[in-house]
This record gives C-alpha cells, sequence and structure tokens, in this order.
C-alpha cells in the first residue's frame, strides 16, 4: 500500500485529488487541514484530521512516515479582514514540511503555478519549490497548472471555459501561459505523476 497524505485536503484543489485518488484501492489516504473539513463532505475510506500546518507538531512526525505528501495548501490573495497572508497561509505551511521530511523517505509534490498576474503569489509559488529542491532533491517534484476550475467553484468555473475557448479556438496564445486545467484533469495528472508516469503538467509552459 502506498500511504498519501494531501495537506490542505479540504480546499478545491485536495478536495479533488483526494477523490481522485480514493479510486484507487491500492492508496492509504490521509488528509490534514485547519479544520479537518466537515464530516458531511468527507470521503470514505480517507482520514480526516485537523492541525495547525503552520507549526510543529504530531503532524510532521506523520508525513515523515508517508509515501508521499502532496502540498495542496495556500492562498491566491491575502485577505485583512481574514487575517491571511502569503507568509503565514503559503510558505510557512510549506517550509515547516519539507523540514518534516528531509530526513526521511518521502517525496514531496507541490501545487505549484505556471502563471499567474499576481507577482507575490507566483513569488511564494518559486520560494516553496526552491526550497523543496535544496532540501529534498529528486523527492521534490511539482506540477504547474494554471487556473483550476471546476462546475463546483461557480467564481472560477466560467473564467476558466471561458479561457479555454479563448485559447484553443480563438488561438490567442499569449493567454496560454494561465494554463486553465479542469480540477479533475489537474488530480489525474497528479496520480500520474505518483506512478512516475510522464503528464504535460510537470512541465512550464
Amino acid at each position: 500500500m502506498t500511504h498519501i497524505v494531501v495537506l490542505g485536503g479540504t480546499g478545491f484543489v485536495g478536495s479533488g485529488i483526494l477523490q481522485e485518488l480514493s479510486k484507487n484501492s491500492a492508496y492509504t489516504l490521509t488528509s490534514i487541514s485547519k479544520t479537518g473539513g466537515d464530516p458531511q463532505k468527507h470521503l470514505a475510506g480517507v482520514h480526516y484530521e485537523a492541525a495547525n500546518l503552520t507549526k510543529k507538531g504530531a503532524w510532521q512526525t506523520e508525513i515523515a512516515e508517508a509515501d508521499w505528501v502532496i502540498d495542496c495548501v495556500g492562498i491566491l490573495r491575502p485577505s485583512r479582514k481574514n487575517k491571511t497572508s502569503y507568509e503565514q497561509n503559503s510558505l510557512l505551511p510549506a517550509l515547516q514540511a519539507i523540514d518534516a521530511i528531509k530526513d526521511s523517505k518521502t517525496s514531496f509534490l507541490f501545487i505549484n503555478a505556471n502563471a499567474a498576474p499576481i507577482p507575490e503569489y507566483m513569488a511564494f509559488k518559486h520560494a516553496v519549490a526552491d526550497y523543496a529542491d535544496q532540501q529534498l532533491g529528486s523527492r521534490a517534484h511539482n506540477v504547474y497548472p494554471g487556473l483550476v476550475y471546476g462546475p463546483e467553484r461557480k467564481s472560477t468555473y466560467w473564467l476558466g471555459r471561458t479561457l479555454n475557448f479563448l485559447i484553443n479556438q480563438c488561438h490567442l496564445t499569449i493567454l496560454k501561459q494561465y494554463r486553465p486545467v479542469t480540477r479533475g484533469d489537474l488530480a489525474s495528472a497528479v496520480d500520474q505523476v505518483l506512478k512516475h508516469k510522464n503528464t504535460p503538467l510537470t512541465h512550464r509552459i
């Protein structure tokens, strides 16, 4: 059995990945997130835990014993109202996770980004990927989606479909860098990485 821990497994991207991976009986799956998620939305066969990923704790010992850790934690934009920041909500959890597994055999898969019109967002993505490379070497892996969309998230669903239309039907190649990817296609790409198979999303465009 392959033990996989998804950090941020109750978010839009993380829950989509768990939904795909739960189809494979060869995986044992754990989601670790801030709240543990809504029990009514939990997937059968997935173990859900709540933990503060910005602080050291038992969760770090757990991920060091896993085969894979998939980091889906992060925010698109900081919010004063919600008291969020890139440092606290995107960078620190990733650094804590990487430090926890650097002396183990655990592989790390980071949900990176191909491009985004927010320089600060991309800067933190680069910082996590660089640190993972330094600390983990060949055990550090990335996938590079752009806008991840699906009908489950109405706020970006039509934007994603529109971008796809403009890129593929209107041939506006300048928009390709924003690489709209459905949540399902991203999850399938993650599964390919876990199986050591090739997928276009492991390369930037």
